[in-house]
């Protein structure tokens, strides 16, 4: 089991980097998170969804027993 997080701003400028590396794991069948939310990767979006993160990571994590 990997599970996998990506995530970016709509206004980041490595935003097609993203949906190229989307696509590619998904296709190679991972499981996978992918968000896109408003803003560019600064402090104030990783104040917004640190939350999410830690939610995502600690269930992850709980199934690696």
């Amino acid at each position: 089991y990997a599970a996998s997080w990506i995530d970016a701003g709509d206004e980041d400028p490595v935003q097609p980097g993203v949906q190229t590396m989307r696509g590619a794991r998904r296709a190679g069948g991972v499981q996978l998170t992918a968000k896109t939310w408003p803003g560019e990767h600064e402090g104030s979006y990783w104040d917004r969804h640190y939350r999410s993160y830690l939610r995502f990571y600690t269930r992850a994590l709980q199934r690696c027993r």
